[in-house]
C-alpha cells in the first residue's frame, strides 16, 4: 500500500525560515516536509506532486505567478508567507489562499496549513 502521508513543499528565498518553518509543520502535523528556494522550488513543482505548498511572496511578482501557477497545475493547496502588511488581507489574484505574515509563531502557520487539508485529502498527515 501506498504511503498515505501529506506531503507539503515550503518554498522560501531565506533557507533557514524554510528550515525552520518545515520542522514546525513536520513535528505539529507529522507530514513529509521539504525546503527549497523559489528556483529549485519551481522545478520541483514540475517533478513532483505536494498536497500543499507553502509559498513566500516574491518581490518578483512573476516568480510568484509562475510559483502559484506549478502548484496548482499539480494539485496542490496554496498557503502564503509574507512580509509586507499589505499582503495581510489576501495576495492580489489569490484572495482564496491563505496569508501568514512574517515573522509567525508556529501555531498560525499550523492552524493556516491544517486549514487547507481537507482541500487536498480528507486523511490527516
Amino acid at each position: 500500500m501506498p504511503d498515505q502521508k501529506t506531503n507539503i513543499l515550503v518554498i522560501d528565498s531565506e533557507y533557514l525560515i524554510a528550515f525552520d518553518t518545515a520542522q514546525i509543520l513536520a513535528e505539529e502535523l507529522g507530514c513529509a516536509v521539504e525546503t527549497a528556494t523559489p528556483e529549485t522550488g519551481h522545478d520541483m513543482l514540475l517533478a513532483r506532486r505536494f498536497d500543499i505548498v507553502v509559498i513566500e511572496v516574491q518581490d518578483d511578482r512573476a516568480m510568484t505567478e509562475r510559483l502559484v501557477a506549478a502548484a496548482r497545475a499539480a494539485g496542490g493547496a496554496v498557503v502564503f508567507t509574507s512580509t509586507s502588511d499589505e499582503d495581510r488581507d489576501g495576495v492580489d489574484g489569490f484572495a482564496e489562499w491563505p496569508v501568514v505574515l512574517k515573522p509567525f509563531p508556529s501555531a498560525q502557520i499550523t492552524r493556516s496549513v491544517t486549514a487547507m487539508l481537507p482541500a487536498r485529502r480528507p486523511t490527516p498527515c
